[in-house]
C-alpha cells in the first residue's frame, strides 16, 4: 500500500505499475474490472493473481504469491476480490473528511555546534508526538550522509559529514492516525575540513 497526499499520485502509481507489465497486447487482454466495483479504480489480472486498487489517496497492489514448497490448494486460498472489498470497507470506515486531515506536527533541531567539519557526526532532533514513522535523507551525499533514524527516549536522525559543501537535510513522517505524509527540511553547511 502506498499512501500519497493527493489522488493524482495514487493514479500515477497505478499507471506505473501497469506500464511495467510485460506481456504484449492490449491491457484488456490481461486485466478485467472487478465483479463488484471497489474504490475509484480496481483491476484484476485474468488469472486472479494480482489486483490493483486506487481509493482516494491510496494505491494498493494485492498479489497471490505461490509457495514453491507446497502446491497452492484452491479450496483454502483466499480470492483477491473479497480481500479487496474487506480492505475497501476498512479504508471507508477510516476515511478522514477534507479539512479534517491532520499532518504530523514536526519540529527539527540540530544538536551540537552549528560549525560542522568533515568527520563530524551530528543528529537532527525530531520533536512531535503525532507521527507513526519517519525517515530522512540528504540532497548532497558528497557532503552529508544520513545514517538513519534512531529511536529511544529521543527521536532523531543521525548524519555523517563526509565532505565540504552545503546540504539540505529532510525528514519525512506519516501521521499516526491519518498516515498523511509531511516533509520538513533544514540546511547545513560544512565550514572546515578537519581531515586535511
Amino acid at each position: 500500500m502506498h499512501v500519497f497526499d493527493a489522488l493524482p499520485p495514487a493514479r500515477s502509481a497505478l499507471i506505473h505499475a501497469l506500464s511495467s507489465y510485460s506481456p504484449s497486447g492490449r491491457l484488456s487482454e490481461h486485466f478485467r474490472a472487478l465483479v463488484a466495483p471497489v474504490g475509484e479504480i480496481a483491476l484484476i489480472d485474468i488469472n486472479s493473481q494480482t489486483l490493483h486498487l486506487v481509493r482516494s489517496n491510496c494505491y494498493v497492489q494485492l498479489r497471490l504469491v505461490p509457495n514453491q514448497l507446497v502446491k497452492p490448494d484452491p479450496a483454502v486460498m483466499q480470492p483477491l476480490e473479497p480481500l479487496a472489498h474487506e480492505l475497501e470497507d476498512y479504508l471507508a470506515g477510516n476515511t478522514v473528511e477534507p479539512g479534517q486531515q491532520r499532518l504530523p506536527n514536526l519540529q527539527l533541531g540540530i544538536s551540537g555546534s552549528p560549525n560542522l567539519t568533515v568527520g563530524d557526526v551530528f543528529k537532527l532532533t525530531i520533536a512531535g508526538d503525532d507521527f507513526a514513522t519517519f525517515d530522512g535523507g540528504s540532497n548532497n551525499t558528497s557532503a552529508v550522509i544520513c545514517a538513519g533514524p534512531k529511536l529511544g527516549n529521543e527521536r532523531h536522525m543521525e548524519y555523517f559529514v563526509v565532505g565540504m559543501g552545503q546540504a539540505q537535510l529532510s525528514v519525512h513522517a506519516a501521521h499516526e492516525e491519518t498516515l498523511l505524509p509531511v516533509t520538513k527540511t533544514c540546511k547545513v553547511g560544512i565550514v572546515l575540513n578537519s581531515l586535511l
